[in-house]
Order: structure tokens, then sequence, then C-alpha cells
């Protein structure tokens, strides 16, 4: 069980260091999407 849990908290690790590379690198399109979406919003209401 203890290697189960040690295995599992390394996919954890792996997924959230991918992750944050993911989010550094679209850092732009991210805040171009979140402005669009705030665009789309605003007209709606």
């Amino acid at each position: 069980m203890k290697w189960v849990g040690l295995v599992l908290v390394w996919i954890q690790q792996n997924n959230s260091i991918r992750f944050n590379v993911l989010i550094r690198s679209n850092k732009y399109l991210v805040s171009e999407l979140r402005n669009s979406m705030a665009r789309i919003f605003s007209i709606r209401m």
C-alpha cells in the first residue's frame, strides 16, 4: 500500500509540473480568453 501511495504522489507531482509549464507558456492565451469571455458576458448582461 505504501508503494501505491508513493506512485500516486509521484504522478500528482509530475502532472502539476506539466500543468505549471503549460500555464506559463499559455499565460497570454489564457488572459486573451478571459478578456474575450468578459466581453461576451458584458454584452449579454
